[in-house]
Parts: C-alpha cells; sequence; structure tokens
C-alpha cells in the first residue's frame, strides 16, 4: 500500500500546468504558491480563470500531499483515514484545476490529460482503504 501511496503523491506532483508559452510540473507551482504565501502576495480563488485558479490548486495539493506522508508514520486505523482525506484533497485540487476541461484545445483539457495516471492510482488507492476499513470495523 505504500508504494501505491508514493506513486499517488509522485503523480501529482508530476500533473503538467500550461501557464505562458510552455508547462510546468504541479510541484513547481506548490514551491511558486508557499512563496507567494510567505510575501503575502497569495490570493486564494477557487473560481475564474486557469490561471486565477493555479495557486489555490498548488496549496490545496500541497496540503494533500502532506497529509499522505504524514499517512506514513501512523498504523492502520490512522494511517487509511489520513489517507483517505489525503487522497479526497489532491482529488478536489485536480477538480479544481481541471474545471471547463469540457473545451477543446483547453489549458484545464491538457492538465487532465496529464492527471490521468494521478486519477486512476488515486481511486485505486482510495478503493483499497475503503475495503481495509470496512475489514478492520467488520472484526
Amino acid at each position: 500500500m505504500n508504494t501505491l501511496r508514493t506513486l499517488t503523491i509522485i503523480f501529482n506532483l508530476l500533473i503538467i500546468i500550461g501557464a505562458g508559452h510552455g508547462g510546468a510540473p504541479l510541484g513547481f507551482f506548490e514551491i511558486i504558491t508557499l512563496r507567494d504565501i510567505f510575501l503575502g502576495d497569495f490570493q486564494f480563488k477557487i473560481s475564474g480563470s486557469y490561471d486565477d485558479r493555479l495557486l489555490t490548486v498548488g496549496l490545496f495539493s500541497f496540503f494533500g500531499q502532506c497529509v499522505l506522508i504524514c499517512s506514513y508514520f501512523f498504523d492502520k486505523d490512522i494511517k487509511s483515514r489520513l489517507t483517505l482525506i489525503g487522497c479526497l484533497i489532491l482529488l478536489a485540487a485536480t477538480f479544481l484545476l481541471t474545471n471547463g476541461a469540457l473545451t477543446i484545445f483547453s489549458l484545464e483539457l491538457f492538465s487532465l490529460f496529464t492527471a490521468l495516471p494521478f486519477i486512476g492510482t488515486s481511486l485505486v488507492l482510495l478503493t483499497r482503504e475503503i475495503k481495509g476499513l470496512r475489514s478492520i470495523e467488520g472484526k
């Protein structure tokens, strides 16, 4: 399960964000988000254009990855619950990033295609953790 958790974090970091005339992985925008928070330039936006939402997506993703990393240090029940919370936060950030992906040749659609490995691994991880929690509660 730890391998799947690690792959989920890595695939989330590698989602490509289209910005300007190029692209960069989401992990890069997380660093920019943290810098802007410390400098006081951060604006929390969950609506608006793709560019307006990038820093908020970076913050959500960073927080979700931290929750997933914290799950490594706990046992069974708490580990599973932290994994569920972390995956849901990361999926919410991905939804926020790709909201509006139905238009053809949009940056949201590009990010959605690069997010598919993350979405797949996180859904498998969520399914396994939910089954694990049900078996613990059934005992």
